[in-house]
């Protein structure tokens, strides 16, 4: 019998954070704690993808970054280790693939970082996959067996996503976690220069529908799923999706998603959005400052976009309002009324991040041109929630003790037990309207 090749896929998730009083600030927030460890519990949706077309010569095995890693990859001693990160947690990755040398193993990395971060950042990985790591991974892994592998893959041309295989879930084992994910489509039909995804990979595309289906059947078999969240740029990019409502509602999961508040003005999604499972959707209120380009018919007055949210809220389905904090022209000033908008509203949930320039996005070609990048911030500052850059009317100091005042206010004792009962109140309409 001829032993297979081994492969681990290797995930370094979770959020983290560098500013010391903000990290303290999540840890003493019951509302932020939990928000992070949904995070930190969503698998790597990629490298299970890439997983469900490794063929069964290999075994495979997935595992999430910890302190426990080094002893894994001894017991497993696997031939290849595929490496997926964020843009916060490149060094640490880095890091760790030092201490690989030596050991005959072969590292690869993918994913977004890899495919917008200069190659020298990782000089110390065999190779870096860049765009859709399925157009490549073929290809990597006889390159692998037959001791050719190339430095770099790129594919020329968009994954065709239709040809997408179903992520190999039954490499999560029986641990339970808050949420699973499922993509429905890959890209959007905005280019909002802040975005660190939307168009990196490629234009907007769409998994077919009965494909979907197919996926949240296995999802539930082998996981007993019973909330999923849509790894979906903006789902409702193009308006209504009643094949994809339909898919949802058959499979008896709640889930969530990502969308522009102009579904609150949509009758047909309003009237399927409950329905289909939905429980929560995210929705991008963006900046109260200033409009980003490329952001199109997403641009709204915040009077309309609040009240599309009311409406969303009163068809059964939680709201993230997501905000970015220190676009130019912020002041002090302004965040502290960005607070009493968020505090005086109905939301049933906030998300406030502060403005980051993700590299490969338009925001960060600017500020870099404008020198206004900080030096002294390297990459393991790209958090969402620490200061990278130069403010327009601040200093960086001011900058981050007003976002650190917003935050305090927003994430309140009172504030978060106000909209816990505010969802209730709108999960209860979702109860009747089934």
């Amino acid at each position: 019998m001829i032993e297979k090749a081994r492969v681990l896929f290797l995930a370094f998730s979770g959020i983290r954070v560098q500013n010391k009083r903000l990290l303290e600030l999540g840890y003493q927030s019951v509302e932020l704690r939990h928000r992070a460890y949904t995070i930190a519990s969503l698998p790597s949706l990629g490298l299970l993808t890439l997983a469900g077309m490794t063929p069964e010569s290999w075994e495979s095995k997935y595992h999430e970054f910890s302190a426990d890693t080094m002893g894994v990859i001894q017991e497993f001693q696997p031939d290849l280790i595929a490496f997926s990160t964020l843009t916060a947690s490149v060094e640490s990755a880095c890091d760790f693939v030092k201490q690989l040398h030596g050991l005959n193993i072969t590292c690869v990395i993918g994913g977004l970082a890899a495919s917008t971060l200069p190659m020298a950042t990782f000089k110390d990985f065999d190779s870096i996959i860049q765009g859709d790591g399925e157009s490549s991974w073929s290809q990597v892994l006889d390159d692998c067996l037959s001791k050719s592998l190339k430095k770099v893959y790129k594919n020329t041309k968009p994954y065709n996503f239709n040809q997408s295989p179903i992520p190999k879930w039954e490499l999560l084992g029986q641990e339970k976690r808050a949420r699973y994910t499922v993509q429905t489509q890959r890209g959007c039909s905005k280019a909002c220069s802040f975005c660190g995804a939307s168009r990196l990979l490629g234009p907007l595309r769409f998994k077919k529908d009965e494909l979907i289906a197919k996926e949240l059947f296995e999802l539930k078999k082998y996981t007993k799923a019973q909330v999923v969240e849509l790894a979906d740029d903006n789902t409702f990019a193009l308006g209504t999706r009643d094949a994809l409502f339909d898919a949802l509602e058959a499979s008896k999961i709640r889930y969530f998603t990502e969308a522009e508040w102009s579904i609150g003005e949509n009758p047909e999604i309003l009237s399927r959005l409950s329905k289909s499972g939905c429980v929560q959707v995210l929705v991008g209120v963006e900046s109260s400052v200033q409009t980003y380009s490329g952001m199109g018919n997403k641009v709204g007055h915040l009077d309309r976009i609040f009240k599309a949210i009311d409406n969303i809220q009163k068809s059964g389905v939680s709201v993230i309002a997501c905000f970015i904090v220190g676009v130019d022209g912020e002041t002090k000033e302004s965040i502290e009324n960005l607070g009493d908008i968020i505090v005086n509203s109905g939301l049933s949930d906030v998300q406030i991040t502060l403005q980051t320039p993700f590299p490969g996005t338009r925001l960060y070609k600017n500020l870099y041109k404008q020198g206004r990048l900080l030096k002294n911030r390297s990459w393991s500052y790209y958090t969402l929630f620490d200061v990278t850059f130069e403010p327009s009317n601040m200093s960086v100091k001011e900058l981050e003790n007003s976002y650190y005042d917003l935050m305090k206010r927003v994430y309140s004792n009172s504030q978060s037990e106000k909209r816990k009962l505010i969802r209730k109140q709108i999960w209860k309409i979702a109860s009747k309207l089934k």
